[in-house]
């Protein structure tokens, strides 16, 4: 009977070993699972807010103001044409000193063009358009529809933008805007206690604190822009 006793105790000695020796390894190895895959997904959130920069610059540059619909800045993307300055050749040292402009090259360009269709033009200052979406990415088939959607969200979730107008210290108003991607978002379906560690190490920021006497939580996740304050829309990874 002893003996049994024995040979069932050292079998769980046994089990409880490679039990414990799991845990310890799983305990190593799970947050450097998290932070690889974190990293990975990381990197496909800052390339699609990355596009998203793009689109919304050019949209303020040409409308005056950014904007927080998404829906709006798609259709706008797909829709809306470039203009393009077409420029080819250069004026001369000796036609610039002898006052030749190159309004009154393009000109004469075109005159010859009109008098003889075989000539070739050396010199072009023309503009053309071009549907936007090609002029800002380089191609027709950018998959404009899920620039929407945060990589990785399950169920699928869209980027929250927002837009401010905001004074600066010298009472000048300034248009600002962000567009956010929280971890939750994107790192959802991950180890839940790796998760809430990597919001909570968010929470403070000693010098923001300090300064306005409140606790200051940093955004978690991954965005670009500040509603709060003019940052040249600088991404958060930059």
């Amino acid at each position: 009977m002893n003996k049994v006793v024995n040979n069932v105790m050292k079998v769980l000695l046994v089990v409880a070993a490679v039990a414990l020796a799991w845990m310890s390894y799983r305990s190593i190895m799970t947050p450097i699972e998290f932070n690889e895959i974190k990293e990975q997904r990381e990197d496909a959130v800052i390339e699609r807010l990355k596009d998203i920069r793009i689109v919304e610059n050019e949209y303020r540059k040409i409308t005056g103001d950014y904007t927080d619909n998404i829906d709006t800045l798609l259709h706008w993307l797909k829709t809306a044409e470039a203009l393009i300055i077409v420029k080819e050749g250069e004026l001369t040292d000796k036609q610039l000193e002898e006052g030749l402009t190159e309004a009154k090259m393009w000109e004469m360009e075109k005159a010859k063009k009109a008098a003889d269709p075989s000539y070739e033009m050396t010199f072009v200052r023309d503009t053309t358009t071009q549907p936007m979406v090609q002029a800002l990415f380089q191609r027709l088939d950018y998959p404009v529809d899920s620039l929407r959607y945060i990589p990785f969200s399950s169920p699928r979730k869209e980027f929250k933008l927002q837009k401010a107008e905001i004074l600066t210290n010298h009472s000048i108003p300034v248009k600002v805007m962000c567009a956010q991607a929280s971890y939750e978002d994107f790192l959802g379906d991950l180890d839940k206690q790796q998760l809430v560690n990597l919001i909570a190490s968010h929470e403070n920021d000693e010098e923001t604190a300090k300064t306005t006497g409140q606790k200051y939580q940093k955004f978690p996740g991954i965005q670009f822009g500040d509603i709060n304050k003019p940052n040249n829309n600088a991404g958060n990874w930059e």
